[in-house]
């Protein structure tokens, strides 16, 4: 419907190509809606897996960078250029 609201400007007046643009975008969220939410009842449990694995890989990431950035703050910038 969206595709053919767009094509519909030599054959029909301007109105009815955005009541056809319109009446497609509805059908397409509600389709993308029902799509989702039924996914999402599905797949409960594999998604709260997935959020809890990257809140940890999160978390190791930040403390494995703050770790390296203290490190490299102790280094000196003559003993870098020494290397």
């Amino acid at each position: 419907m969206t595709q053919m609201s767009f094509s519909m400007k030599d054959l029909s007046s301007e109105m009815m190509g955005v009541m056809m643009l319109m009446i497609g975008l509805v059908l397409a969220f509600t389709t993308l809606f029902l799509a989702v939410t039924t996914v999402i009842t599905g797949n409960t449990k594999t998604i709260v897996m997935m959020l809890i694995s990257l809140a940890v890989f999160i978390m190791v990431y930040e403390i494995l960078m703050f770790v390296y950035s203290d490190r490299i703050r102790r280094i000196s910038v003559k003993e870098i250029m020494m290397e």
